[in-house]
């Protein structure tokens, strides 16, 4: 059985060691950084027992605290590099982007008599760009074959099974792109995913984060000494009291994020109070000496928040260069408690010094044309037999989430076996 792996995450790495002990011939499809990458000491908030399973902890002879949650690094370095390199001569890697996977033959409405369609295989077209190296070795050739090589080209493999524990970012619109963000320029302060954590600087003054899942919790108590420094933070959430479904659960995360909510809460409100009583003050004072002071300014939360708000769109002016402007939306519908310092308009604009778009990932499916996705489910795709989707319970949550993995793996393997015997 060839198998086809894409993506390398927590759920591949697992699926690929199973697989491995039952001699599946298997290809690791991954294009992109490392999972884990830049976020090293944020929280899975999941256990040890729940992100690792038997067999690995045999194979790696590793003594965990099973009840025990670890942060990012810690699962990286322990569990996740060291299970790769033990699977490493297992596994062929190809690191070039996939353009799209299809049947061999068959068409998308076809059906073959007597069989089912895992009789075709799936085929996987993907983009070469040949290295300096290659390009060197043609030295001499004819100039039409090197100019030819100078740019990608496509390549492919066939397989018998697919498997995709692959995520996008999200967008910055509700599961949408934004007005003007698709014809945002590379080098826009716009930044997408777990990545985008570890992006903002000390020197940004006022930025923008876009959702209120585990991701926008993680990267607010990664920054909260730049808060504490005087960073201005705008938080556009959909929701109508951000952060409220994660927050229902304890962790260590949840913890530290409720606390800094908190602190904000706490030290705006004694700002307001200060504010106040100075602006009492100065009413009472004599109007010419009124206009030689100025009026008490209100104060502003270290967190503003645009609850129940979309990113309606998003744009860069030629005369501003180094802020971006976001247009906010609140719909009608939505019910919320609006926050005096970002008033009750259903339009309105901020200008930050960059964006962080954390609305969650998203399963991309636009690879899949060719395929029968009309009745994809959230617990695993089997609208076309031999192909499934690892952590596909968590397709509309705004994070990776870890805790369902084995689960998910033994409906895979379950599927696979029957697959087996029918055939």
């Amino acid at each position: 059985m060839k198998v086809a792996l894409i993506g390398l995450t927590p759920h591949s790495l697992e699926t690929a060691l199973l697989l491995h002990e039952q001699e599946a011939n298997l290809v690791l499809f991954n294009s992109k950084p490392a999972w884990g990458r830049g976020v090293e000491e944020l929280s899975l908030n999941a256990t040890w027992e729940e992100l690792t399973s038997q067999r690995g902890r045999e194979i790696l002879k590793a003594g965990f605290d099973l009840k025990r949650s670890p942060c990012v690094g810690e699962y990286l370095e322990n569990y996740f590099y060291p299970l790769k390199e033990y699977l490493s001569n297992a596994i062929q890697n190809i690191s070039h982007e996939i353009v799209r996977v299809s049947k061999r033959s068959i068409a998308l409405d076809e059906e073959i008599e007597n069989h089912t369609r895992l009789h075709d295989l799936f085929r996987i077209v993907f983009k070469v760009i040949p290295s300096p190296e290659t390009i060197a070795l043609l030295a001499g050739q004819e100039k039409e074959l090197i100019s030819s090589l100078e740019t990608s080209y496509e390549s492919f493999l066939d397989f018998d099974v697919v498997i995709d524990s692959d995520f996008k970012a999200g967008y910055l619109g509700n599961n949408t792109l934004a007005i003007g963000e698709a014809q945002m320029a590379s080098e826009a302060p716009l930044y997408y995913g777990a990545n985008a954590v570890t992006q903002l600087e000390q020197s940004e003054t006022e930025v923008a984060l876009v959702g209120s899942g585990l991701l926008a919790a993680q990267f607010i108590i990664k920054n909260e000494n730049w808060l504490n420094a005087g960073g201005q933070l705008y938080l556009v959430s959909h929701e109508a009291v951000p952060f409220q479904a994660l927050l229902k659960n304890h962790s260590e995360t949840n913890t530290k994020l409720k606390k800094i909510l908190e602190k904000n809460e706490q030290e705006y409100l004694a700002a307001q109070n200060t504010y106040l009583q100075k602006l009492n003050e100065w009413r009472e004072l004599d109007d010419f000496v009124q206009a030689k002071i100025s009026e008490p300014s209100q104060p502003v939360p270290k967190i503003v928040i645009f609850a129940g708000h979309n990113v309606m769109a998003i744009n860069q002016l030629s005369d501003r260069k180094g802020k971006v402007f976001l247009t906010l939306e609140l719909p009608e519908f939505r019910k919320v408690l609006v926050q005096k310092e970002n008033g009750e308009r259903s339009l309105k604009t901020i200008s930050v010094d960059k964006v962080f778009a954390l609305t969650g990932n998203q399963r991309n499916l636009d690879k899949y044309q060719g395929l029968r996705l009309e009745s994809y489910n959230r617990q695993l795709c089997q609208t076309e037999l031999g192909l499934y989707f690892l952590g596909s319970k968590q397709f509309h949550e705004n994070h990776y989430d870890c805790k369902n993995i084995h689960q998910e793996i033994e409906v895979l393997l379950q599927s696979l076996l029957q697959y087996f015997y029918r055939s």
